[in-house]
């Protein structure tokens, strides 16, 4: 998934533990309000409470993808879409967790596939960071 706006959503979970279900053969341990592996999508102005995590995105956890997207993206070094605005509030561990992201400069078609690999530096010795950076916009995260 890219490219989709997740905007003025309110989530809520009466508690973590009752919200963290199983899925795609992995743990109930790791769950968010909003959980992302498809980091370039626009997440704009949610309010998320009560959950393990608010907003969730685990990249390192799946460094080469998960089923039909396996060994053609990199969600680590995947750069994020706008955020900006998100409320994270009475979360269990964290409100917004980016876990280890460094977003870099991806050439991928029109599914997100990468074409040429996530490599850390150019072919000519450059670093391959995102320029622009990243930006996390009026994030409000509390207890």
């Amino acid at each position: 998934e890219m490219n989709n706006i997740i905007s003025y959503n309110a989530i809520i979970c009466s508690h973590w533990k009752v919200c963290a279900v199983p899925w795609l053969g992995k743990h109930a341990g790791s769950n968010g309000g909003i959980y992302m592996i498809g980091m370039t999508n626009d997440v704009l102005y949610n309010r998320i409470a009560g959950y393990e995590i608010g907003l969730y995105t685990p990249g390192s956890a799946f460094p080469i993808g998960q089923g039909y997207a396996w060994g053609k993206v990199c969600p680590q070094f995947t750069p994020f879409g706008v955020m900006k605005g998100n409320v994270n509030h009475d979360n269990a561990r964290y409100g917004m967790y980016l876990d280890n992201q460094f977003p870099r400069n991806l050439d991928r078609d029109e599914h997100g596939f990468v074409k040429s690999g996530c490599p850390e530096f150019t072919d000519d010795g450059k670093d391959n960071g995102l320029i622009p950076a990243n930006v996390v916009e009026d994030e409000f995260d509390y207890h």
